[in-house]
Order: structure tokens, then sequence, then C-alpha cells
């Protein structure tokens, strides 16, 4: 946590970004989930791993680690870049159903 020590003396906003490529045969899907935070002193909760105990969610009034693993996967990054790459999918199916249906 040396690391995390660093970082909250600089006084710096972490902002942990998770980003997801799907590479078929057409054009590659990019999305990106990012989470805003501020890193505290003292851990709180028990839930999570790394840094959560750490990572403080302004809005919510608690850490990640206070989360369930529903509300952490709603709200983390990894839960918004798979969201992101999702609807995209679904976008570009409705897309290929939609040129199949015209022919």
């Amino acid at each position: 946590m040396h690391g995390l020590r660093r970082l909250r003396a600089s006084h710096a906003t972490p902002a942990p970004r998770q980003p997801l490529i799907l590479a078929e045969d057409t054009a590659p899907l990019i999305a990106e989930g990012v989470w805003e935070g501020l890193i505290i002193d003292t851990p709180r909760g028990a839930g999570g791993f790394g840094y959560d105990p750490y990572f403080w969610l302004e809005e919510l009034g608690v850490t990640a680690a206070q989360l369930g693993s529903n509300g952490k996967n709603r709200l983390s990054h990894r839960g918004i870049a798979m969201r992101a790459l999702r609807t995209q999918l679904l976008a570009r199916a409705q897309l290929v159903c939609g040129r199949a249906a015209q022919k």
C-alpha cells in the first residue's frame, strides 16, 4: 500500500480505467469504463481486494470494499466498460440483422 500513500500525498484523484477491445473480422469494438473516487488513509470495509478498502466513493459515503458485489459490478470501471461493450455489440447485431432482412 506504499503506492497508495504516495498517491494520497500527491492529492491526485485516482480514476481506475478498464479498456475492452473486441477484435473480429470487422472493425474492432472499443469500450472504456472509468471509476472516479478518492484515496483515504484508513481502510474501511472487508469486501473486494487490492485498494478497495481505500477507494472512497464520496457520492455514496462508502469505500469500494463496503459495496456488495452487485453494487460494485454496477459502479466499477469494469462494469461500466462491459455494459458499454454490450451496447455496441447489440447495436452491431441489429445492424447486421437489418442488412440481412433487406436482402
